[in-house]
């Protein structure tokens, strides 16, 4: 009987610890680790919490909407192909007052969104080695976002800003350009 508790008990492990495959834009609504298998292109999931403003609809293409989550693009691109004026797009999206310890991470490049990377209302998010680029609007934003880190980041070419932090309170930024 404990030789099966200890052997289910390393299936868990194992069942817990393996990366979740991510091949298409996505909505991620449970903690765990997941892993970027191709290049991505546009926006599909909707996402009316940004709450970016105006009469506009706020689309992503990764929403993470879960705490304990890392998002890894595992050096695969994120293309928004964003033509439209009638909606927002994210590339990467994380939002809620629940949603916290949140790391995204190896995204060489994060492009043609309104934004790159946006974090609302969540905590303890870290965005580490990311590009993100040519965004209509900003690179990476973190709103209402505390106890977070942005670092070894790279954004240019942006429409407004590359980086921007609203109301959000003790941030670790460093080794960005």
């Amino acid at each position: 009987m404990n030789g099966k508790v200890i052997f289910l008990g390393l299936l868990l492990m194992l069942a817990v610890a393996s990366p979740i495959d991510v091949t298409t834009c996505s909505d991620i609504t449970a903690p765990g680790f997941y892993t970027l298998n191709a290049s991505l292109t546009g926006y599909s999931i909707l996402v009316p919490e940004a709450g970016i403003g105006g009469p506009v609809t706020e689309y992503a293409c990764i929403r993470i909407a879960s705490p304990n989550v890392v998002f890894d693009c595992n050096g695969y691109s994120m293309f928004g192909n964003d033509s439209s004026t009638s909606n927002f797009s994210i590339g990467i999206f994380i939002n809620s007052s629940s949603t916290s310890n949140i790391t995204v991470q190896n995204c060489p490049n994060i492009w043609d969104y309104n934004y790159g990377v946006y974090a609302n209302d969540a905590n303890d998010v870290t965005v580490t080695n990311v590009t993100v680029h040519d965004q209509d609007s900003d690179g990476i934003v973190l709103t209402e976002t505390n106890n977070s880190r942005v670092i070894s980041n790279y954004a240019y070419r942006n429409g407004l800003n590359h980086y921007s932090f609203l109301r959000s309170s003790n941030l670790t930024i460093m080794d960005n350009v």
